[in-house]
Formats: structure tokens, sequence, C-alpha cells
């Protein structure tokens, strides 16, 4: 899954991406944002759309997206690309939906990985 709506290409398919429901740069040039206010706010979007996610199938499912798509394609686990600002899902109302649907859906867990880089060099990464 996909949650990054500015990422310009990955390497692995993604059965539900939220460049299919938003348009970051659209979403930059209609409210005047930087990157940085495009990703949070295309998120902000994308959760208000959260249970009307159209999978690859072409079906929208109104009820709970997360747990028919797991049921339908047998899946042991959801892998989910997210955009790398914290603040999304610390104090952002979208990051709290998301992550609320993935935890009241199957066990979760969060991992947040960092460069070493920005870790080493910790006035880079605050």
């Amino acid at each position: 899954m996909n949650l990054d709506p500015a990422v310009m290409s990955r390497p692995f398919s993604a059965h539900i991406d939220t460049r299919d429901t938003i348009k970051y740069k659209e979403v930059m040039k209609q409210f005047n944002l930087g990157p940085n206010g495009g990703i949070l706010t295309s998120l902000n979007l994308f959760s208000t759309k959260f249970y009307e996610v159209e999978l690859l199938n072409g079906n929208i499912y109104y009820e709970h997206p997360l747990e028919v798509f797991i049921f339908n394609n047998q899946l042991d686990y959801v892998l989910v690309d997210a955009p790398g600002q914290i603040e999304i899902f610390t104090w952002s109302a979208s990051g709290g939906i998301i992550t609320e649907a993935f935890a009241s859906t199957f066990p979760t867990i969060i991992t947040y990985v960092v460069d070493i880089h920005l870790v080493l060099r910790i006035h880079k990464l605050l």
C-alpha cells in the first residue's frame, strides 16, 4: 500500500495507492502549498475517502476496505509505504484516522525507518 502522494516511482507494485485518489501536485497548486504542506493536505483528503478506496480490480468498497482487501486476497501481511514526515502520524487528523483503521482491522506494528546518517547527525534529523 502506498500512502506517499509525492513519490514519483516505487520499486514495488501497490494494490492500494494514494496517488490513484489524490493528485499531489494539483493539491499544492490549488491550496498554494509547498511540498510538506502538499503531502499533509493530500493525506488529509485521502483519509476522508479511506473507506471508499478503489482497489485494483475496480470495485469500490464502502465497508472497511482493509478487511475486504485482506480477506479477498488472503494476505498474511500488508506493507505500507508512508511519507517520511513523522508529524503526519504524530499529530495530524489523517494520521490518526489511517493508523486507527489499521489497528482496528488486524494486529499492527509500525516501524519508522530513518537513514543512519540522520541519526548520527541529530541536528539534521530535527
